[in-house]
């Protein structure tokens, strides 16, 4: 086991991050529905399930946040993810110029060798 005070993880080489032009957070609830079932051998061990995750809603935070509470939310948050994505591709097709100083230039053409 770590010893105390250096048991705790953390991120230290923040100059090696990258910038991403997208990034997307979904939080998806799911309804717990009771099940009724048989019980099983006392003598053996066994598993008893005793509710059903059922999709109940989910949440994302696109341009706008959307909220969903309806029919299908799988389906629905799928079809969000694919309309969102065909907005990514089409803001990759066009990518933007790079500007570059002299000194960029230079620096580039040395590191490429």
């Amino acid at each position: 086991m770590p010893e105390e005070g250096k048991n705790i993880l953390k991120f230290a080489n923040h100059h090696k991050q990258m910038r991403v032009p997208f990034i997307m957070y979904a939080d998806y609830e799911a309804l717990n529905i009771p099940v009724e079932g048989c019980a099983g051998d006392p003598q053996k061990s066994y598993t008893q399930q005793i509710a059903k995750q059922v999709p109940g809603s989910s949440d994302g935070v696109t341009k706008t946040p959307v909220l969903y509470r309806g029919e299908n939310p799988v389906g629905h948050f799928l079809a969000s993810l694919q309309a969102e994505l065909a907005e990514i591709n089409a803001v990759f097709r066009k990518p933007a110029d790079m500007i570059m100083t002299a000194n960029d230039r230079r620096a580039f053409t040395d590191a490429m060798g």
